[in-house]
Parts: C-alpha cells; sequence; structure tokens
C-alpha cells in the first residue's frame, strides 16, 4: 500500500524554506493558505518531520514547489538519504531480486511448432523501424506502382529508410511501437527487458515488463481507484513507496506489451489511467507494442513508430540462428543435418525463380518461422507450397492468438473466420481481376457491399449496411494483418502471395464459366501464372480447367503458319524418343535449341561454298545432338529450355570455328573439305537412303582437278543449283526446315507458346485429381498444334 505520509529531504527543506522566504508569509498564513486549522503541520513540514501526504503535496504547491523534488519517498526511509547513489543502489537491489522472475517472464520464447521454449538470445534479431508510419502517409493511389510496374518480387512498398530501433530508444522516451501479427513486437520488449535487467542496455533504469492482457482480464482491478497498484502488482518490488520514488525519478524502464489485446469495453478506461500514470510519473521511459489499426487512442507525448519487415540480412541472421536451435531442441536429442548446411541451403533456394513467393513472405518474422519449420523436414521446400500458404493464413487469422490465449472482441462485428476467408478469397480475385493492387477505401466497401448483398444475401438497408462494412473492414484489419493500410484510405493485402492464393480460393470454389474465362484471358500474364497453378492445385475436378489451357494455347498458335511449320519441325526431331520417359524434356530442348539456331543462321550471311560448308557442319552436330541428347539429364521444361540454348550455344561456336578456318582464298582447298564432309557423313550410320542422296551430290561436284578460276565460275553459275539440292536432301530428313527465317512476332509467339506449355506441364503436376491415364493424355499432345 502505498503510505500516508511524506517527509521533506534534508535537500528539500532548505528549497522550501528559500520559497517561503521569497513569499514573505508567516506560518500562519501559510496554513491558512493551504487551509489548516492550526500551524502545527507547517512547523513540521520546515521541520523534517512526517506530516499527511495530501497536506505535504498542498503546502509544496502553495510555495510553488515539485513535491517531487523536496519529499523522500516514506516514513520507513526517513533515515536514508536519497540521492543518486541510493537511487542507484535500489535500482540494482531490485534488479537483482527479479533476476529470475524476469527471466522466466521475458527470457524465454515459445517458437511456432518448436515443441520447447527456447532461450530468447538464441533466437532474437535486432529489427528496424520505419521513420514514419504508412498507414499515416498522405498519398495517392498514382503514388503505388500500376499494374504494368509490379514486380513479380512481390508486393511493392513505397521505400523507406530504416533506422535502427535502438538508435530511436536513445532519442525519445516514450514510444507506442507498432507492428503488424508477427512482426516482433513482444519479443523486442523481452529483449530490452533482459538487456536492461542484465545491464547491457540502461543500466541505470530498473525495467518492469508487463502483458495488458493479463491486467486487464481483472475487471476489478481496472475499476480500482489506485492505479499504481493495479499496474505494478506484477512488479519485484516488495515496498510500493520504494518503487514510486524510483518512478519519480524516473528510473524506471516500463514494458507494456499488448495495447491491441485489450478488450475494446475495457480500453479505454486503460487508456485514462494510463494518461493520468504518466501526467504524475512523466520521467520513466515507457514502450508500449500495438497492431497500427488497433491504436485508435492517442496517448498524449508519446511518439509512434512501427516496425519494419526484415531486411536480407536479418532473415539471414535468424535462419542460421533457427536451425542452430531446431538442432538441439529434439525432446529425445536427436540431431538434424548440419545446421550450417542447412541454413546455407535454405538462403540459396529462397532465390531460385521457382521460391519467389516465399521470398515475398519472410519478410514477415512469423512467416519466416514457418517456412524455417516447412524447410528442415527435407532440406527443401515442397514443389506445391499450396500447404505452406494455407498455413500462413491460418496463423494470421486464427492459431497465432490461440497459442498466445488471446480472445479478440467479437461485439462490434460478428463475423466468423470461415465467413472472414470467403470475404477476403472474393476481394482479393476482384482486385486482382481489376488489375488492382492498391484501393481506395470508398471502393473497397463496394466490394463488400457487393459481396453481401449478392454472395451472403444479406438483409440489412444501405446505411445499416455501410456501417457494418466499416466494422468488417476494421476488424479484419486490426485482428489479422492480411488487408492493411498502406497510406490514409488506401489499403493492399499485406503480401502479395496471400492475394494469389485468396484469390486462386475464390476461383476454385465458384469454378463458374465466367470465373474460369478471366484465367485463361490472362494465361499469357506472368502476374497470373502462380494463380492458375494454385487454382490446379485447389480444384477438385481439374480436367476441364486443364483442357481449355490446353486448348487454347494450340489455337493462338495455330494462327500463324511459320511457328506450325517450326512445331513440326520439333516433332520430327523427336520421334526417336517418341515412346520415352523423356520426351517432354526432349522436345523443350529441341524447342529452346532450334530458336537460338534460327536466329544464329538469320545473323550469317552465307552464300555458295560458305553455306554449303554451314549446312553440312549443321548436320554433323545433328548427328552429334542425338548422342548428346540420350543420356539427357533434365528435371523440368526451364531446365529444358536452358540446356537446349547451351546445345546452341555450343553449335554456333563450332559452326563459327569451322567457318573461320575455311575462309581461305583457295576454293580447291575449300571443295575438298566439303567433299571430305560429304564422304564422312556418308559412312555414318544414317539410313541409306540419304547416303545414297550424299553419294550422288558428291558425284556432281566438280572435278578438283579443275583450274581455280574455272572452279570459282562454277560455285557462282552451277553452285545454287547444287545447294538446291543440298537443303532438299537434308529438309526430307527432317534437318532443312527451320533455315526459313522466324520473324520478331513468330519468335515472340514461340516463346509465349513455350511458357504457356511450361505453366501447364506444372498445371498438371499440381493437380491432384488427375489419373495417371488423363495426365498422359495431356501431355501426349504438347508441342502440338491443334
Amino acid at each position: 500500500m502505498v503510505k500516508r505520509s511524506l517527509i521533506a529531504s534534508s535537500t528539500g527543506v532548505e528549497k522550501a524554506k528559500k520559497a517561503f522566504k521569497r513569499k514573505g508569509w508567516t506560518q500562519e498564513y501559510l496554513a491558512a493558505e493551504v487551509g489548516l486549522q492550526t500551524r502545527q503541520p507547517i512547523w513540521k513540514f520546515f521541520s523534517g518531520k512526517p506530516i499527511y501526504r495530501h497536506v505535504f503535496i498542498e503546502i509544496c504547491f502553495a510555495l510553488d514547489l515539485n513535491p517531487e523534488e523536496i519529499a523522500l519517498a516514506s516514513e520507513e526511509n526517513l533515515n536514508q538519504n536519497t540521492d543518486h547513489q541510493n537511487l542507484d543502489l535500489w535500482v540494482e537491489n531490485l534488479r537483482q531480486s527479479q533476476a529470475k522472475t524476469l527471466q522466466y517472464q521475458c527470457g524465454l520464447v515459445q517458437m511456432l511448432d518448436v515443441t520447447r521454449p527456447i532461450e530468447l538470445e538464441d533466437i532474437y534479431v535486432d529489427v528496424n523501424i520505419l521513420p514514419e508510419i504508412p498507414h499515416r502517409r498522405w498519398l495517392e493511389i498514382s503514388d503505388f506502382p500500376s499494374a504494368s510496374e509490379y514486380s513479380r518480387l512481390g508486393l511493392i512498398k513505397i521505400p523507406q529508410q530504416r533506422i535502427p530501433v535502438i538508435t530511436v530508444l536513445e532519442q525519445y522516451k516514450h514510444l507506442v511501437i507498432l507492428g503488424q501479427p508477427g512482426a516482433g513486437k513482444t519479443t523486442l520488449l523481452q529483449a530490452l527487458a533482459i538487456q536492461c535487467n542484465q545491464g547491457s542496455w540502461r543500466k541505470d533504469l530498473l525495467p518492469i515488463f508487463i502483458r495488458l492482457k493479463n491486467l486487464s482480464e481483472d475487471t476489478l482491478r481496472l475499476n480500482s481507484n489506485n492505479f499504481l497498484n493495479d499496474l505494478f502488482s506484477y512488479s519485484p518490488a516488495e515496498n510500493i513507496a520504494q518503487l514510486e520514488q524510483l518512478l519519480l525519478k524516473g528510473k524506471v524502464l516500463l514494458l507494456l506489451d499488448g495495447l491491441d489485446e485489450v478488450p475494446a469495453k475495457s480500453q479505454i478506461l486503460l487508456i485514462q489511467k494510463l494518461q493520468n500514470f504518466f501526467e504524475k510519473y512523466y520521467n520513466i521511459t515507457c514502450l508500449i507494442t500495438c497492431r497500427p489499426a488497433a491504436y485508435q487512442y492517442r496517448l498524449p507525448n508519446f511518439t509512434e513508430i512501427e516496425l519494419a519487415d526484415f531486411t536480407d540480412q536479418q532473415i539471414s541472421s535468424f535462419v542460421s540462428k533457427f536451425f542452430q536451435i531446431v538442432n538441439h531442441c529434439s525432446l529425445f536429442s536427436r540431431t538434424c543435418s548440419n545446421p550450417e548446411i542447412l541454413a546455407q541451403q535454405f538462403l540459396q533456394q529462397i532465390q531460385k525463380n521457382e521460391n519467389r513467393s516465399i521470398r515475398e513472405l519472410i519478410k514477415t518474422p512469423i512467416l519466416l518461422n514457418l517456412s524455417c519449420l516447412v524447410f528442415q523436414q527435407k532440406a527443401e521446400f515442397p514443389h506445391n507450397l499450396i500447404k505452406l500458404y494455407q498455413q500462413g493464413l491460418d496463423i494470421l487469422l486464427n492459431r497465432w492468438d490461440i497459442t498466445r490465449g488471446i480472445q479478440r472482441d467479437s461485439e462490434q462485428c460478428n463475423f466468423s473466420v470461415p465467413e472472414k476467408l470467403s470475404l477476403l478469397s472474393y476481394l482479393a480475385y476482384v482486385m486482382l481481376k481489376k488489375d488492382q493492387y492498391f484501393i481506395e477505401q470508398k471502393n473497397l466497401q463496394k466490394y463488400v457491399i457487393y459481396y453481401l448483398i449478392h454472395h451472403k444475401k444479406s438483409q440489412k438497408d444501405r446505411n445499416e449496411l455501410e456501417q457494418y462494412v466499416i466494422k468488417i473492414l476494421k476488424t479484419i484489419e486490426s485482428q489479422h494483418g492480411i488487408l492493411v493500410e498502406q497510406a490514409r484510405g488506401i489499403y493492399s493485402f499485406s503480401h502479395l502471395t496471400f492475394q494469389e492464393y485468396l484469390a486462386s480460393h475464390w476461383i476454385a470454389h465458384h469454378p463458374e464459366t465466367s470465373v474460369f474465362q478471366t484465367l485463361i484471358n490472362h494465361l499469357y500474364n506472368p502476374n497470373w501464372r502462380n494463380i492458375i497453378l494454385m487454382t490446379c492445385s485447389l480444384l477438385p475436378n481439374s480436367e476441364t480447367f486443364l483442357t481449355a489451357i490446353q486448348q487454347k494455347i494450340q489455337q493462338d498458335i495455330a494462327q500463324d503458319l511459320e511457328c506450325v511449320l517450326f512445331l513440326r519441325w520439333v516433332q520430327q526431331q523427336a520421334k526417336p524418343w517418341q515412346d520415352s520417359k523423356k520426351l517432354i524434356l526432349v522436345q523443350g530442348v529441341l524447342f529452346s535449341f532450334g530458336m537460338l539456331r534460327n536466329v544464329r543462321l538469320q545473323q550469317r550471311s552465307l552464300k555458295g561454298l560458305t553455306l554449303a560448308i554451314a549446312l553440312l557442319q549443321e548436320l554433323l552436330f545433328w548427328v552429334d545432338f542425338q548422342r548428346i541428347i540420350t543420356p539427357l539429364r533434365v528435371e523440368n521444361l526451364a531446365e529444358a529450355w536452358l540446356k537446349g540454348r547451351e546445345l546452341a550455344n555450343q553449335w554456333g561456336e563450332n559452326l563459327q570455328v569451322q567457318l573461320s578456318s575455311r575462309k581461305i582464298s583457295y576454293v580447291r582447298v575449300q571443295q575438298s573439305m566439303l567433299k571430305r564432309d560429304l564422304q564422312g557423313l556418308c559412312e555414318l550410320s544414317l539410313g541409306g537412303e540419304l547416303a545414297v542422296s550424299l553419294n550422288d551430290l558428291i558425284m556432281d561436284l566438280p572435278s578438283l582437278e579443275m583450274k581455280t578460276e574455272p572452279l570459282k565460275k562454277w560455285w557462282e553459275t552451277e553452285g545454287n543449283i547444287w545447294l538446291e539440292k543440298l537443303q532438299n536432301v537434308l529438309s526430307q530428313q527432317g534437318y532443312g526446315q527451320v533455315l526459313m527465317p522466324l520473324g520478331d512476332r513468330q519468335r515472340q509467339a514461340l516463346l509465349q507458346f513455350y511458357s504457356a506449355q511450361v505453366l501447364l506441364v506444372e498445371g498438371l503436376e499440381r493437380a491432384i485429381d488427375l489419373s495417371p491415364d488423363v495426365r498422359s493424355h495431356f501431355e501426349s499432345k504438347l508441342f502440338h498444334v491443334a
């Protein structure tokens, strides 16, 4: 209990006597000014004797003095010297007495799905803050990236400088630290409490950590008159008066965690009592955490900051620490693979193009925790990441609060988690359909109203509905951090990955023709690639959808004859592998090889004898190509494309060397080499018909005994006829068709076609409902034309 009496210190008495002298009053006059019947309390005051607290304070105010600078702590401390040295001694003693309690309270963290609590210092990573609160900025939609400027690396936020949080703590004593769910607010306060108590940071302060949700659960405490007792009922100070003296002198670091976790009915009262508290104990250092959308009642004289996403360096640090922890956290002391190698593999794999959606998620600490858990099972990410996205959403919508024993208010908006998921899915789909990644609040509210009327059959009138929609959006934003305010009145999904998954969720649960058609219309749009693939995973019956995709691809490419001829060439070259399981990959290699080969041949102005040499070199390469491709090892079409380009580059380099070595002025030597190549080809096992045709071509060549000038003239006059015969021979064998040049439009169409084939193959892999026969049927039509 707070002591009823106060006493002036010796220094305080001297200050009071000087003030009394300046006033020119008598003790009787001062007693009357304070409202006392006798001057005895005035005499006790100036004599350093204890008097009632309220009388002591009134005397100080009458003399224009600060009671905190005049008084000792309590009657129990009449004989103590309360100078700076003794205050520091109090702080040190209280730190020691609370060390075990604070270690239990703040020194351990329970990480997501890790079976045992772990030491905070083993996982903590220093965080940064944003100098400007995002949702407080006055920006326009035009200030954010448009759909055409949108990056596939993730949801682009207008960049802000990041400031180490410790830098801000050195500048401000009163801070409200805002952060989205799982951003690390609680962990930050716990780390500061431990560092302070151990003396590594602000060793002059006594740290006190309080979870506000615990304080608010007892309504009797909140309604009591003495808020100091309520607030510090968890503190280690046995003497509340001693603690009050530290508060008055600013020797306390007060860490209040989770203002957003306090029920709304109690929050207003709590804010009022905190305001009164800080008016008296304004010298203390106080940090309060809260989610941005839940911070509605501003605390005077508090600076607001917001935690920033993790940087690449912070991600790397967390990952290294996480796998070290997992390596030792098994209840049965079973260790995983080398944690350093595992961390390195994680960081390498998230840089892969197919894992770009994970790179976007792991900027949030709680989702980085989840991604590490998924990875550590097999030292790789699953090919189908649907379960990861589902778990991430479940954490933000439900599980993160449950694991910490938090019950959110449902009075303002009686909207269940499944209903929130359905609404968010609809909003994600509609926004993507309209190429909206950022949306003004008024348009967002229109979408919600439409959803409630047409999909939930709401019977509320328009005015009631509009108010209800505002409550719904505010509840979703404040409780889950999935739909967030990026600037004043401008919203977006917190993660692009979640927006894509939710849109796919809506499509899979509403497989109407018009919805499917939306996906088909965006088939070649890279921003819709993930949505199409996730839809394949989520659909209970994907065959119809995949059939529509394949038909669309084939119909589009069939519009151009040169593209059709190119694809027939691919099919012709792939015939030796027709019954092989590697057929799709071989076709991919051939497609890529043919595309780059076509470009290289167009870049060369070959004619006459030089062209003949190039054609034969190509045929020699094709013989070798079949030998190379047989043991080919590629895992997917993306790798097949790269392998095809590698082979085409190799062919181009070999051809360049051959042509360079044959640029000799003696046409006789060039023709001799040409004849040698033809004879070499005849000796290879190329089939009897081809060997006969090549022998005929050898017989048609002029004699090497012919003089140089007549030989040159023959190549200038008769050489074109001979070349035409050579091209016909190659064409009949399927080797000459791609010499027909492709224009830019055809190349673009074929690149688009190939990208769609890759998408279709991945869609087939994601579709878990397809039988082997149906899957084989789709694969047999790849690289074909309708």
